[in-house]
């Protein structure tokens, strides 16, 4: 197994990336979307240990900070959604450039509802979604004191990062659920019993969706799980449901 750095670019900032090589013979590959102010690392590195785990076990995996976040140039106060969207689907077309057609896409939270929505324009085989947000805009909107004072300010203040209005205008444009329409293959959603962010709810909003749709979507639950899965045996559950989906979905597709 071998780990590089990658680069590739989006309009004309660059957004970096470690791709973690399985050394095996045109292997598929695991795009990971990390959550809103998060990073390809993300909480207590799980990021970084679920693609070791793939790489380890055949499976490519590239993992890429959003524009304005970690790495990648750009600021947060200028990310929109639709920013990340797009990110997404440069991700995988640079991916798919180097070779590897056979793609799944796997979003943590708001990276969930990324990947949703970037699945349609990139056509994986397959998409894992934890603990995902299903509609940006409410979710947003409870976040009553960082309205309030980004409508007084113009920006508001999160852990540092200036956050504008610009991304509630955006989110709003999303036609929920329409805009996960045209995706048609298997989806696995994780999430945790006590998840007080991304509630629950939603996950099972998202299988209800996709079930009218025909897809063949499952919905796990870790119990006693909060929103990022940070305790050990809730990380290693969350990874080791992720990687016994994976290989099923894989092993499928090669019968």
């Amino acid at each position: 197994m071998t780990e590089e750095q990658h680069i590739f670019n989006w309009k004309d900032c660059r957004l970096f990336a470690i791709w973690h090589h399985s050394n095996a013979s045109d292997p598929p590959l695991v795009i990971l979307h990390h959550g809103f102010n998060g990073n390809k690392i993300e909480e207590h590195r799980i990021f970084v240990k679920l693609a070791r785990r793939l790489a380890k076990e055949g499976v490519d995996a590239f993992r890429f900070d959003f524009y304005g976040s970690g790495d990648s140039e750009g600021s947060l106060s200028d990310a929109t959604l639709s920013t990340w969207i797009a990110n997404s689907i440069e991700a995988a077309s640079y991916v798919r450039g180097k070779g590897r057609q056979n793609i799944i896409l796997l979003g943590f939270s708001l990276g969930g509802f990324v990947v949703a929505a970037a699945a349609p324009s990139i056509g994986p085989s397959g998409i894992v979604l934890w603990a995902p947000i299903f509609h940006p805009l409410k979710r947003i909107l409870q976040e009553k004191s960082l309205i309030a004072e980004g409508r007084k300010k113009g920006y508001a203040d999160l852990q540092g990062e200036v956050i504008r209005l610009t991304i509630v205008k955006d989110a709003a444009r999303f036609k929920i659920p329409n805009a996960f329409s045209g995706y048609k293959a298997p989806v696995l959603l994780l999430h945790g019993s006590e998840d007080t962010n991304a509630l629950p709810s939603e996950s099972a909003q998202y299988k209800e969706f996709y079930g009218k749709q025909g897809v063949l979507v499952e919905l796990r639950v870790v119990e006693g799980a909060n929103h990022s899965f940070d305790r050990h045996d809730w990380e290693a559950e969350a990874i080791e449901q992720s990687c016994q989906w994976i290989h099923a979905l894989l092993n499928k597709g090669t019968d």
